[in-house]
């Protein structure tokens, strides 16, 4: 699983999955499935997203002290602000037979609250999806 995704409407497209792949300039750096791009600290200053740990050209960065969560900014002609955020928790449905009836199970998908239906017997969990009060 992720330890972050990076969103946005950006040009060049670094947007996806990064995980945690040692380490560079004093913490952790983390790099995309592919390996195309990387989040890594420089100098204690910067949160840089990039094709590279320690490679400039193209990039995204945001203030050290602001945490490696939030915006970062386009700069050597990267195009649209970067959003690095923790992934969401996974999302697991049932319904699952049991002897009393269904069991439904939820979780948390960026937004709002729902609650499954339910009928004698079922056991109905509430979560959070993205949407409407369901």
């Amino acid at each position: 699983m992720a330890d972050y995704v990076v969103t946005g409407e950006i040009t060049p497209d670094a947007t996806g999955e990064y995980v945690e792949d040692g380490t560079y300039g004093g913490g952790p750096c983390y790099r995309r499935a592919d390996s195309a791009y990387w989040i890594w600290k420089w100098l204690g200053a910067l949160w840089v997203l990039s094709s590279g740990k320690g490679v400039f050209g193209t990039w995204w960065q945001r203030a050290f002290a602001s945490g490696l969560i939030g915006d970062y900014e386009p700069w050597g002609g990267a195009i649209g602000t970067a959003t690095v955020a923790e992934p969401p928790p996974e999302l697991t449905l049932g319904p699952y037979r049991t002897e009393a009836g269904d069991v439904w199970h939820t979780g948390i998908v960026a937004g709002d609250t729902f609650t499954t239906g339910s009928r004698a017997g079922d056991v109905c969990h509430t979560g959070i999806v993205a949407g409407k009060v369901r």
